[in-house]
């Protein structure tokens, strides 16, 4: 399971401020 960490990292990269950050 990569795909999951890969996506999780854009996410945060993407859209920081969903994460709570």
């Amino acid at each position: 399971m990569g795909l999951v960490l890969v996506v999780e990292g854009l996410a945060l990269a993407l859209a920081p401020r969903r994460h709570g950050g």
